[in-house]
């Protein structure tokens, strides 16, 4: 049997995206022995995909011992910075066919000059690693979306009325929705909903959360209470996720959630959109001439105070949160 390597070693928004390319892959070559490569935490997004082996990646030296052991035929680098390039180096001296994951910095001109920008849709990161499966031999079909099956938590006790999920941050300052409108947007899901969940990081993300948790009983930090599957698990039994453009985002994609996500200085057009999104049903966003301004969200806002988070009112968020949350099977349903 033939054995791919998949190179992914860091960014949790990118490997949840990858787990729908590489589900796809299993569907497609179900002979086809994949070892996936990545950081601590990482394997547990690929819950439900049969017959995986993962490499833990620490240093660099032992990385190759590993994948020396693992003596794949093709490797796929699907980050292609710069231990991938040595990874490649190495395994091409010995004959193993490599393809590489390619950024779009020409494709992404247009959308990010200051003036006169055009809203070119990207292809999405799901299908582009799927097109380095393909570089290899192993053309897939856009990936299907899978509802996330595992248990839900039992710390988070049983589900009654509506449950909502908030995932405040992002990454960038400029892809986070400003105070004090977030903290006015948890107390008025906090009035309307049942519980609201909050999703975060440590140290001051932790920090507003347990503030909101003190302000309204029915607020539930979720940070440290379960595994990077746990949190999954629970997006999937939400009635709706809320998230900026963050690693939250996608990981609510995996789970096949109902989703709203808003945006600020980034656009979907670049390519990093939720697999299985409607722009128009899931996503909020200002049409305003100066975005997108940044890929990842990078740099600063040239007028300073980010008006495309700044001008997203808390009722506009609610109202389409309602429609979301009354409207039946309202998760992402196909992979755009």
């Amino acid at each position: 049997m033939a054995r791919i390597l998949i190179l992914r070693s860091a960014g949790i928004g990118d490997v949840a995206m990858l787990v729908h390319a590489v589900r796809a892959l299993r569907q497609t070559y179900p002979e086809l022995e994949i070892v996936i490569a990545t950081k601590p935490r990482m394997p547990a997004f690929f819950t439900g995909i049969e017959g995986l082996q993962f490499i833990e990646i620490k240093d660099f030296r032992q990385l190759m011992k590993d994948i020396r052991a693992a003596q794949p035929d093709c490797v796929a680098d699907l980050r292609n910075e710069f231990r991938g390039k040595l990874v490649r180096l190495v395994m091409g001296i010995k004959g193993v066919p490599c393809a590489k994951y390619r950024q779009r910095y020409a494709q992404r001109r247009p959308l990010l000059r200051p003036r006169n920008k055009q809203l070119v849709w990207l292809e999405n990161n799901v299908l582009r690693f799927c097109d380095v499966f393909a570089e290899l031999g192993y053309p897939v079909a856009p990936p299907a979306l899978a509802r996330w099956e595992a248990p839900m938590p039992a710390v988070f006790g049983e589900k009654t009325g509506r449950w909502v999920g908030y995932a405040p941050f992002a990454a960038s300052e400029l892809k986070i929705y400003p105070e004090p409108h977030r903290t006015e947007l948890v107390k008025a899901l906090a009035a309307r909903y049942d519980k609201v969940f909050l999703f975060s990081g440590g140290g001051e993300e932790l920090a507003f959360c347990q503030r909101m948790a003190s302000a309204c009983p029915n607020v539930v930090p979720v940070f440290k209470k379960t595994d990077l599957a746990g949190e999954v698990s629970l997006m999937a039994r939400l009635d709706l996720v809320i998230t900026m453009d963050s690693s939250a985002m996608h990981m609510a994609s995996l789970a096949g959630a109902p989703l709203l996500a808003i945006w600020g200085s980034t656009h979907p057009a670049v390519g990093y959109s939720a697999w299985g999104a409607d722009p128009a049903r899931n996503y909020l966003q200002l049409d305003l001439p100066c975005r997108p301004c940044s890929v990842y969200g990078e740099g600063k806002c040239r007028l300073g105070d980010c008006p495309c988070l700044r001008d997203i009112s808390v009722e506009s968020i609610l109202a389409k949160a309602e429609t979301l949350t009354a409207t039946a099977g309202n998760g992402p349903e196909s992979g755009q």
